[in-house]
């Protein structure tokens, strides 16, 4: 049996280049920085970069209300936090498909914003994303909506609803405008894109197993899931750097809408993390865990947030077909 391969490479603050790329920088330039930082360390890669950028700043934004119990509060739990507490919607808030939950509001004081923070941890997000079309239904997902007896505004109660990580951000995070979703698209496409071949890294090392060998070494199915993320790199990148000569170099597929193709990286990262998740099974710790395990899990906010993130910045925010 094999213990997991320690990380030689993990991103701290201080070894990220500051300041990081934004909107206005390269395109090309953004998917390579926010690429390497998913290879190194997925999690605290989504991290940083929900502490420096705002995401969510554009959606639809409820109001927290301190009720019966306190203000809103979100608790960790596996793979994301639970969130309770009472929120209103005013009656001018434009409808969405999707809906901000902070848990203070801008006016709130210094003091009530630390009260207000994620179990006393500042450094947690204090902002989650759920889809609004579930708010007026009664009892559905833990989620209890009531008539204001103050007015027209809507108030709503959640108890304990599941929020992903990758559906999280931190109010304190530089606001990304309406106009900035081809930035996010693809600083999340490079992250995992990043994540996923630090897995073929991973998964290419393993062996040998201590049971009956797989029809497929691991180093080969690392090698062939490699190809693919390789072969979508660069077709994703291709518009982003604008070379000339490389359009003759890639298919037509390149030449898709930014939102095409980042729909296309989400399905081949999400083979490529379930096909090494697979191929590692031979391979248990001593502990008897995949060793392949800590990895997914530290990249799954990436991935999440990947798989819906064209749903939640709309297309028609990205401002051009490259994402500039």
């Amino acid at each position: 049996m094999t213990e997991p391969r320690r990380r030689t490479t993990t991103l701290t603050r201080e070894d990220r280049p500051r300041p990081a790329p934004g909107p206005g920088t390269d395109p090309g330039r953004v998917f390579e920085a926010y690429e390497r930082d998913g290879h190194a360390d997925p999690g605290e890669a989504w991290a940083s970069f929900t502490a420096a950028w705002n995401w969510a700043s554009p959606l639809p934004h409820a109001v927290p209300r301190h009720g019966p119990d306190g203000p809103p509060v979100a608790r960790p739990v596996p793979g994301g936090y639970a969130l309770s507490g009472r929120w209103h919607l005013p009656a001018d808030t434009a409808a969405g498909p999707w809906l901000a939950l902070p848990l203070t509001a801008p006016w709130d004081t210094a003091r009530e914003a630390r009260e207000n923070a994620t179990e006393s941890r500042p450094d947690r997000p204090d902002v989650f994303v759920v889809a609004s079309r579930v708010l007026p239904r009664q009892a559905t997902g833990g989620l209890r909506a009531v008539r204001s007896a103050a007015g027209p505004d809507t108030e709503f109660r959640l108890d304990g609803v599941h929020v992903p990580t990758g559906f999280t951000t931190h109010s304190s995070g530089t606001a990304l405008s309406a106009r900035d979703g081809g930035f996010l698209w693809t600083a999340v496409t490079g992250m995992a894109l990043g994540a996923a071949s630090r897995l073929t890294d991973e998964l290419a090392v393993l062996g040998p197993s201590p049971v009956a060998g797989p029809a497929v070494s691991p180093a080969a199915a690392a090698a062939e899931l490699s190809g693919l993320l390789s072969g979508e790199r660069l077709g994703f990148t291709a518009e982003l750097y604008n070379r000339p000569g490389l359009g003759q170099l890639i298919s037509l597929a390149a030449r898709e809408p930014l939102a095409d193709r980042v729909r296309r990286a989400a399905r081949l990262v999400h083979h490529v993390v379930t096909a090494s998740y697979e191929r590692a099974i031979p391979f248990p710790t001593d502990s008897g865990h995949n060793p392949l395990a800590a990895l997914v899990t530290d990249s799954a906010a990436i991935l999440h947030h990947l798989r819906f993130t064209v749903d939640v910045r709309p297309a028609e925010d990205t401002g051009s077909r490259t994402g500039r």
